[in-house]
């Protein structure tokens, strides 16, 4: 009876099919070999010989790796169907690339083996709702069917290495090209993000509302001033059209003051010579003569301070009516930037989300390139 034969195995992630579609990354991990026990079993006891059969069995399982590829890949996959293909798994098993190899072995103490007779003898089945492949060989000979399968689970296990190796390395390969194109929409956003902010004097929508309304805010405070200080300039400038603000007007001017002082002067002296001397008195002739020029030079004071206070007051009511109407330009824009905050901050956060989403997606390709990394070189010692 022949010896069990046991060995660990470790398939690739990808098999010959898959490794077409590099993007899904499923892959199979042959986590062990596991020994099933090898009979002897007599398939034809009228004639009595003896055929033995020998077997182990592949464990098969996703690897950590091709999770995190094929969470990479999600949006390519959707709808696909994922998992390992079983069937040309097993065809990949029985394949002439993969058996002439082991063969060479086999023929060192069994040259009359070649892949024809080996096929023939050879089985590999998946058992019902498992990830088991069951590799059975059978011979007359029981030691040719330990040797064989002895043979048989080294050069799997072999060729699971080189496979894990190749599709590690094409794995970094696969991460590698795209970095470049993750890289360049990250940089795009980033551009687009700043020329946004810069056009429209944007920070974010917190700080723009709040900037919006303080700028309001204060606007209106000034429009409400500007308009009491209108009212009464323009009460100013009406009153000093009428007798009352041009007394309190020309109160104020010193000149004029002076003069209308010089003139009560004339009136008293006149007052006083007229009790002396008759009108036709040279006296009292020189007196109302100065009274005549005076009145003039006061009439002229008084047209120049009430023209001055008149052109001062309606200086003031051009700067309030100017600084009014550019309140009032402010007020629009900024009430125009009120309407256009709940789509500039739409569009602002629509661009912080595809930044946010194409800076995540880069981070765990770079993330998932070093794993790969790591495990290839592992992979790699571990061979040598």
């Amino acid at each position: 009876m022949p010896i069990p034969v046991g060995s660990s195995y470790e398939e690739g992630e990808f098999n010959l099919k898959q490794l077409l579609l590099i993007a899904r990354r499923r892959a199979v991990l042959i986590a062990a070999v596991a020994v099933a026990v090898t009979g002897m079993s007599a398939y034809n006891a009228l004639t009595q010989t003896s055929e033995y059969q020998g077997s182990f069995r592949l464990l098969v399982e996703p690897v950590t790796t091709d999770n995190q590829l094929d969470a990479l890949t999600n949006d390519r996959q959707a709808g696909q169907k994922s998992g390992l293909d079983y069937l040309t798994q097993i065809e990949v098993l029985r394949s002439p690339a993969l058996l002439r190899p082991i063969i060479r072995q086999i023929q060192t103490q069994y040259p009359d083996v070649n892949y024809g007779t080996l096929v023939g003898q050879l089985t590999v089945t998946q058992p019902k709702d498992t990830k088991i492949l069951d590799v059975r060989y059978q011979d007359p000979d029981p030691q040719k069917v330990k040797f064989v399968l002895d043979q048989l689970a080294q050069g799997y296990l072999k060729y699971s290495q080189q496979e894990r190796q190749s599709n590690l390395r094409q794995g970094v390969e696969f991460v590698g090209n795209q970095l470049p194109t993750l890289r360049q929409r990250v940089d795009s956003l980033q551009r687009q993000l700043q020329t946004f902010r810069q056009s429209n004097n944007f920070i974010d929508p917190e700080s723009q509302s709040s900037q919006v309304n303080t700028q309001l805010s204060s606007l209106e405070q000034q429009r409400l001033e500007i308009q009491k200080q209108l009212a009464e300039t323009q009460t100013q400038y009406s009153n000093l059209q009428g007798e009352t603000g041009a007394v309190a007007a020309l109160s104020g001017s010193q000149p004029y003051q002076q003069l209308l002082g010089q003139m009560r002067d004339l009136d008293a002296k006149i007052a006083t010579e007229s009790v002396r001397f008759q009108d036709g008195n040279p006296a009292m002739e020189s007196l109302q003569e100065q009274k005549q020029k005076l009145m003039p030079l006061i009439r002229q004071e008084a047209r120049r301070v009430l023209g001055g206070k008149l052109a001062e007051v309606d200086n003031q009511l051009s700067l309030l009516e100017v600084r009014q109407r550019e309140v009032a330009k402010a007020e629009n824009y900024w009430n125009q930037q009120l309407k256009r905050l709940p789509v500039t901050a739409r569009q602002y956060t629509d661009l912080q989300r595809e930044l946010k989403v194409a800076t995540e997606s880069l981070n765990r390709f770079l993330e998932t390139r070093e794993n790969l990394q790591v495990q290839a070189a592992q992979k790699k010692c571990r061979g040598n």
